[in-house]
């Protein structure tokens, strides 16, 4: 039983390690203050993670992802790649400094197309998993 345990940790670290590489590499593509004040740079990761995690959930009804790989891309990558809690500083962040029209359009742009973006992942990868 530990030694599942630190199996799961394991991966959930790892991917934790990859995860937060990919988003500093992407932080470094896209530097916020070359663009403006809107949080580009989040909202990019997000959709971005939100696309593969619909991506992931595809396979995972088409074949039989064991638990611990699971546990890598979804809690390990995507957890540490996407970031809620960046999300909410930011909009606070703009909230608290007057820009509530760049709040809202934060709020409403990354929960709206991270759904949709999870949804064609998902409809994307289960129709040409069916393919044969």
């Amino acid at each position: 039983m530990q030694l599942l345990w630190l199996a799961r940790l394991a991966s959930i670290s790892l991917g934790a390690i990859i995860g937060s590489l990919g988003r500093y590499a992407l932080n470094l593509l896209i530097p916020r203050e070359t663009i403006s004040s809107f949080p580009w740079n989040t909202l990019i990761t997000n959709l971005l993670g939100a696309f593969v995690a619909g991506i992931i959930a595809a396979l995972s009804t088409k074949f039989n992802i064991p638990k611990n790989i699971k546990l890598f891309i979804f809690v390990g990558i995507l957890g540490a790649f996407t970031s809620f809690s960046a999300f909410a500083l930011e909009n606070f962040l703009l909230l608290n400094t007057g820009k509530l029209y760049l709040a809202i359009t934060n709020i409403v742009a990354s929960n709206t197309f991270g759904i949709l973006l999870f949804s064609l992942g998902f409809f994307m990868f289960q129709f040409l998993l069916s393919l044969k």
